[in-house]
């Protein structure tokens, strides 16, 4: 009830803020645009909450924060005794959390490869889902969520990039359903992101909305009109695929994926003939092939280039 009353008094005195327009936060950030030069941040110091050193990876936890009454838990796990490692940037699928980050068999996994690694929750996600009226979610805001996390990851390459530990020459970013969706856009916006690895990514959203199972019934109505189906037109990873010929991109998609129609994995499909492209007809075949870590090769081949 006072983190309710909190968010309603925050939005009653942004809603007199001359930035808060359509397509627009309450605090200045500008939804309209994959770009952030027309927002406007306050970026506070991070701090680093937690120092892991395991035998073969070192794990921190910072904080870090640039909007209003949103921190953001950085994941970073580092190879030991790897000087400046290329970093792939992990986002996984709305409503995943990042506690595998935690898992030391996971983060082994990735370090072996080469790389340092990483993570942390898109927007309207997990620990970031707060003051926040229930019936406003990462669908219902889907706009919102995904520009977020562009903003997002173009301020971690920044905070990367002042730590010069990392190899800035050499990013790449692994994405999985509405995360292989945000590493998508965020490469188009972000020439710092050299490869992308996406998994079954979210996109073609006017029959996304319309057949996802994780859509409830209840709402499809109202993202069947145009008002709302117009906030995401320039929003579709589809549109934005064949404009990255100039990186290393690849797809991966399985067919059984109750939140990926067949329509838009069909649209998948043609957009990327112009990418390393893998298809697999179910997810325990996708499974057997990514298993203990393997599906992090392929990145680590684009990392070495």
């Amino acid at each position: 009830m006072l983190a309710h009353l909190l968010f309603c008094l925050l939005q009653s005195q942004a809603q007199i803020r001359p930035t808060h327009k359509a397509g627009w936060s309450p605090f200045g950030e500008d939804w309209t645009h994959l770009d952030r030069k027309t927002s406007k941040f306050q970026v506070t110091q991070p701090f680093v909450a937690e120092h892991d050193v395991k035998s073969h990876f070192t794990r921190e936890v910072v904080r870090v924060q640039w909007r209003s009454l949103d921190p953001i838990n950085l994941y970073i796990i580092k190879p030991n005794g790897l000087a400046k490692p290329p970093v792939v940037v992990l986002m996984y699928s709305y409503p995943q959390d990042a506690r595998r980050f935690l898992n030391d068999g996971y983060c082994e996994e990735f370090t072996q490869r080469g790389f340092a690694v990483v993570g942390f929750e898109s927007a309207m996600t997990g620990d970031r889902y707060r003051l926040r009226p229930m019936k406003e979610w990462f669908v219902s805001e889907l706009r919102e969520a995904l520009v977020s996390s562009v903003h997002d990851v173009e301020f971690v390459l920044d905070y990367l990039q002042t730590r010069q530990e990392f190899d800035m020459s050499h990013v790449g970013m692994f994405g999985q359903g509405s995360g292989g969706a945000i590493a998508i856009l965020a490469a188009s916006s972000d020439a710092r992101i050299r490869a992308v690895d996406a998994l079954n990514p979210w996109s073609d959203w006017r029959d996304w909305l319309e057949l996802a199972a994780m859509v409830p019934e209840s709402e499809r109505i109202r993202y069947r009109q145009p008002e709302f189906l117009k906030t995401v037109a320039g929003l579709d990873p589809v549109d934005y695929i064949p404009k990255l010929a100039n990186r290393s991109v690849r797809i991966n998609l399985y067919d059984d994926d109750t939140n990926l129609p067949p329509p838009c994995i069909d649209r998948l499909r043609r957009a990327a003939r112009t990418t390393s492209f893998k298809d697999y007809s179910k997810f325990v075949e996708l499974y057997r092939t990514f298993s203990k870590g393997r599906n992090f090769d392929w990145l680590a081949e684009q990392m070495r280039r």
